[in-house]
């Protein structure tokens, strides 16, 4: 009798150890719950029901593995029922088309599917409420060009926020293609100007350029208010230089924090809005220690001085553009003297091969007589 009930008793607890069907379902899906929240204190009211996009992400690929759309509730709020739940890295994020704009959440995680607050905003095309929050200039280095001189290498980059309750984002003009947000001008004279392309992620690329006398650079990408992570524009472009430059760069933003990089050489910065904070730190063996300058004021434009001839980098240009000129200079002669060498062999030949059938004409007749 007690061996039955220690069977039972195993039995049973067994039975509580399998899950059951439907346990097993509930762990492998989820429902996600939400709504939606007037970004923009003195937009309009939101619309009693508007379509949302949730994209199940897959991290590893970078694209949605699942997308289902459902309909808010008058009240705005919406639910989307038997998802597929994520684990590791994988993510969601939801889409909603508002204000001209396609508008998105940042990525969330199934422990915060329980409620979704998704805030959408009104749109502006001015830049009031925008703030660059670091940027850089780094002059990688001075090359010699044999037709325009001495030309700076600049990488530029720029990290800007919005701190307002409104998108910026302009529509598309006769003048541009794209809707742009956040724009600035190169310093006068840039030219080369290129996009840093993310060599593991070509597709982020979102720069427009006009180009010109003062090249303009746009943001293509909406620039949405309180975003944790800021836009960033990352452009390269060349500069002549002769001696000295004045740089000026207006922003029409704030700019909170701006370093300039010039390598270690004769080339020394100047500004009041600038400090030297390191004369020579090291970014990595192929490339030159730095001389590093720190914005030291609030502004909306930068205004500094370069002056000074470079050496180092210059002198080893210009022993390679000697080099090579010499190189050059002394094929070009030794081209010239084996073409004459070349005609003076060609007429003696022919004055030797002349001289002899004169003489054989002459044996000829001698022979005759």
């Amino acid at each position: 009798m007690i061996r039955k009930f220690v069977w039972l008793g195993i039995g049973v607890l067994l039975m509580g150890l399998i899950p059951s069907p439907t346990v097993a379902a509930q762990a492998t899906t989820l429902d996600i719950h939400g709504r939606i929240v007037k970004g923009t204190a003195d937009g309009q009211d939101l619309p009693a029901t508007l379509p949302i996009e949730l994209q199940v992400v897959s991290a590893s690929s970078a694209s949605a593995s699942t997308t289902l759309t459902v309909l808010t509730t008058p009240e705005g709020d919406f639910t989307f029922e038997d998802v597929p739940r994520v684990s590791g890295s994988d993510f969601y994020v939801l889409f909603a088309e508002y204000a001209g704009v396609r508008q998105r959440t940042t990525p969330f995680y199934p422990d915060q599917a329980n409620f979704v607050s998704f805030v959408l905003y009104e749109t502006t095309d001015q830049l009031n409420d925008a703030v660059i929050i670091n940027g850089s200039m780094q002059i990688d280095e001075f090359t010699m060009n044999p037709i325009a001189g001495v030309t700076l290498a600049v990488v530029m980059e720029v990290q800007v926020q919005n701190l307002g309750d409104r998108i910026i984002y302009a529509p598309p003009s006769t003048e541009r293609p794209s809707a742009t947000s956040f724009h600035f001008e190169l310093p006068v004279g840039a030219y080369g100007v290129a996009e840093v392309t993310p060599e593991d992620a070509p597709a982020l690329t979102h720069v427009y350029i006009e180009e010109g006398s003062i090249p303009v650079v746009y943001d293509t990408l909406p620039l949405i208010p309180h975003w944790p992570r800021p836009n960033t524009i990352r452009v390269t472009y060349f500069l002549l230089y002769a001696e000295e430059a004045v740089i000026d760069l207006p922003f029409a933003v704030p700019i909170e924090a701006f370093t300039i990089w010039v390598p270690r050489d004769t080339v020394y910065l100047s500004s009041e809005q600038f400090t030297l904070i390191e004369d020579d730190r090291a970014l990595d063996e192929s490339r030159p220690n730095y001389r590093v300058y720190q914005q030291n004021q609030p502004t909306d434009r930068l205004l500094f001085t370069l002056s000074g001839q470079p050496t180092e980098t210059l002198t080893n240009t210009q022993q390679t553009t000697q080099a090579s000129s010499s190189s050059e200079e002394g094929l070009s002669l030794l081209v010239v003297l084996s073409v004459v060498f070349g005609f003076i062999i060609v007429i003696w030949g022919w004055i030797i091969w002349r001289q002899r059938r004169i003489d054989a004409h002459a044996g000829l007749e001698n022979k005759s007589q």
